[in-house]
C-alpha cells in the first residue's frame, strides 16, 4: 500500500504555536486540526512554516504522521505577516533544498503567501494544489 503524503504550507500559521499569541489563532489550529484528521486516516503530513520561535526545534512530530517543518527563510525569529511576503523566495528556496518536495502527492497551501509558495512548487514538480484561503483583506475591511 503506498501511503499518501501531504505537504501544507503554513508560511505564518504554525500549527503547534501556543493559540492566542501572535498570529496564532484560526489559522493555526484549522491547520492542526486537519493535518491531526487526516493523519488519523492513514496519510502522512508535513507542515512547512516560518521558524517564528527560536525555542522551538526545526522539525517536530505531532499526531499520529505528522511534522512541522520550521523555515528560517534568512530569519528566525517572529516576523509580522506584512514582511513575510519580502522572505517568499528564500523561504520556498530553504524549502526546496530541505525537502523531497518530488515526493508528495499533493499541496494544501494556507493564507495566500502560502498560496504563491505551493503555486512555485506546483509549477517546479507538477503537483496538484489545494488552496485554503483564511481570510480576505477586503472582507476584513
Amino acid at each position: 500500500m503506498n501511503v499518501k503524503k501531504i505537504l501544507f504550507i503554513s508560511d505564518h500559521g504554525d500549527p503547534l504555536a501556543k493559540l492566542g499569541g501572535e498570529q496564532a489563532g484560526g489559522q493555526n489550529n484549522y491547520v492542526k486540526q486537519l493535518a491531526t484528521y487526516l493523519a488519523d486516516m492513514g496519510l502522512v503530513i508535513d507542515v512547512v512554516t516560518h521558524w517564528s520561535d527560536e525555542k522551538t526545534p526545526q522539525i517536530e512530530a505531532f499526531g499520529k504522521s505528522c511534522r512541522v517543518i520550521r523555515i528560517a527563510a534568512g530569519r528566525k525569529g517572529f516576523v509580522p505577516k506584512a514582511e513575510i511576503a519580502d522572505m517568499l523566495d528564500d523561504f520556498y528556496q530553504e524549502m526546496d533544498g530541505l525537502l523531497p518536495l518530488e515526493d508528495y502527492d499533493i499541496i494544501h497551501s494556507h493564507y495566500w503567501m502560502s498560496g504563491l509558495l505551493g503555486l512555485s512548487v506546483k509549477v517546479a514538480y507538477g503537483l496538484p494544489l489545494v488552496h485554503t484561503s483564511h481570510s480576505l483583506g477586503i472582507a476584513k475591511a
